[in-house]
């Protein structure tokens, strides 16, 4: 911008507004009107450059943002995948346990018998 005019703004008091427009007549009465146009075209062609910067910004976040969503997709995906199968191994662990007892109880209970057909037929003996 030129030296002398200063950046727009919104005031938000009546008495800023008043001031200020009496500044920018001041400033008119300075200044040529090319000058002024000039002015005013710089600062919009900066404003339109924060503009273009913050745009791109935007986009390169809500990209990043997109690939983040993608990600934990993917990994809870993942997750849930494991988990059915750590289900899977624990209910297969909890029927080879349930077998592995009965086996040892019907041995046990096997190991009782020839005792006592063992003990029937030293009697008989």
């Amino acid at each position: 911008p030129s030296p002398g005019f200063p950046r727009a703004h919104a005031s938000t008091s009546p008495k800023a507004a008043s001031v200020g427009a009496t500044h920018v007549n001041n400033l008119l009465k300075n200044y040529s009107h090319e000058q002024v146009v000039l002015a005013l075209m710089s600062q919009l062609r900066e404003k339109e450059t924060e503009l273009t910067v913050l745009s791109e910004q935007h986009q390169v976040m809500l990209r990043h943002q997109q690939i983040t969503n993608e990600s934990n997709k993917q990994l809870k995906s993942k997750i849930d995948v494991h988990n059915k199968l750590a289900a899977e191994k624990d209910t297969r662990i909890a029927v080879l346990e349930k077998k592995l007892a009965q086996q040892e109880k019907n041995r046990g209970s096997e190991a009782l018998a020839e005792a006592k057909m063992k003990a029937i037929t030293e009697i008989a003996a």
